[in-house]
């Protein structure tokens, strides 16, 4: 059908402009938070420009139901403005063919966000958080091979890798003297990060070159406090919500059977799955409030009403995940409820205006 077709490709353009305009809005907010660290270290304007350019694609992600809401309420008043709404009703459609015109976003939506979850977004993150680091601080880590480099006093550390369970591995610690000699020499497999801030090496093997010859000693365990500072290593590790998303499954996993807390890795991949249903929910509630609306309805009204939903959307997985987290509810739960309540509300919106529209037809 024509109409839908065209409506499909109005919501799609819509969907460009309103998800470039929101994402541009709270990166303009997070860039105005970025200014206060700007004269701590080295950190400067440039670096909190830097820092919020690579992180918006991860807001770009977070506002894409809402900007798809905005876009279903656009593209379908200005049908209803033009009398095309209307049109397509006196013709007997149901407005299901429309709203399915609009949910064909939600699949390439759905792909890319996946593409971006995965290999755009964490990297990013990464390099935002380590050049915010670097900038902070005397000390703070280098970027090297997918590690980092940190220096302190005559102490260095290198990290080959900061896996995604934020535990450090391959780690190579030196400490030379004021002269340049190596004192001595630490490789350790990886290192647990404990609440203290103090490092626990595992399988370490230390060498010491301070005598006239080299000893190395093999331990199990070993503490080593670190002269990175506790903002410089939170800066480190990537949250949640910005690990590839098959990595975040393998994490869970391995975290599942080490008997590790999962809560929070949990969460943040539930969120990442319910996100088509929560699409889905916004195509479905923005349309009863456009079929049947007056032709000479005020345009602001579609924007009004999708930012009031969508603040409403907001507040409930807020309060919700809140809520589950006392409870200990399962992940999912508290991912996948505000999504499925959306759903039902829109359903039950949109049966009603389909009763109202058919008793219309029945009383001309």
């Amino acid at each position: 059908m024509i109409l839908d077709r065209h409506l499909g490709n109005l919501t799609a353009r819509l969907f460009l402009l309103v998800a470039l305009g929101l994402t541009s809005l709270v990166s303009l907010f997070t860039f105005i938070s970025q200014l206060s660290l700007v004269g701590n270290g080295s950190y400067q304007v440039l670096d909190a420009a830097m820092n919020t350019l690579l992180t918006t694609p991860a807001r770009f992600v977070t506002l894409t139901p809402i900007s798809l809401l905005l876009a279903c309420l656009l593209g379908l008043s200005g049908l209803s403005r033009h009398g095309e709404l209307t049109a397509f009703q006196a013709l007997g459609h149901a407005p299901s063919a429309l709203i399915a015109a609009q949910a064909r976003l939600i699949a390439p939506l759905t792909l890319l966000i996946l593409l971006l979850a995965q290999f755009i977004i964490p990297p990013a993150q990464f390099l935002a958080q380590t050049q915010q680091a670097q900038a902070l601080g005397p000390g703070a880590p280098v970027l090297a091979n997918g590690g980092f480099w940190a220096e302190d006093r005559g102490q260095y550390l290198n990290v080959g890798r900061f896996d995604y369970d934020n535990v450090p591995e391959q780690i190579d610690i030196y400490a030379f003297a004021p002269d340049g000699s190596l004192i001595r020499a630490v490789h350790a497999k990886r290192a647990e990060i404990l609440p203290s801030g103090i490092w626990r090496l595992t399988e370490v093997e230390e060498t010491d070159a301070t005598g006239t010859s080299l000893t190395t000693t093999r331990m199990d365990n070993q503490s080593w406090k670190p002269f990175l500072s506790p903002p410089q290593m939170h800066l480190l590790a990537l949250p949640p919500d910005a690990i590839p998303p098959w990595s975040l499954i393998k994490l869970i996993h391995s975290r599942h059977i080490a008997g590790r807390a999962v809560t929070q890795y949990e969460q943040s991949l539930w969120s990442l799955v319910s996100l088509p249903f929560a699409m889905l929910g916004m195509v479905l509630i923005a349309a009863p409030f456009c079929f049947g609306a007056p032709r000479q309805a005020n345009a602001g009204r579609p924007v009004f009403i999708g930012v009031l939903i969508g603040l409403s959307f907001e507040l409930a997985q807020q309060l919700i995940t809140q809520l589950g987290e006392r409870l200990a509810l399962p992940a999912y739960i508290t991912a996948l409820l505000p999504s499925l309540l959306l759903l039902i509300i829109g359903f039950s919106l949109l049966e009603q205006q389909q009763g109202t529209l058919t008793r219309r037809r029945l009383n001309q």
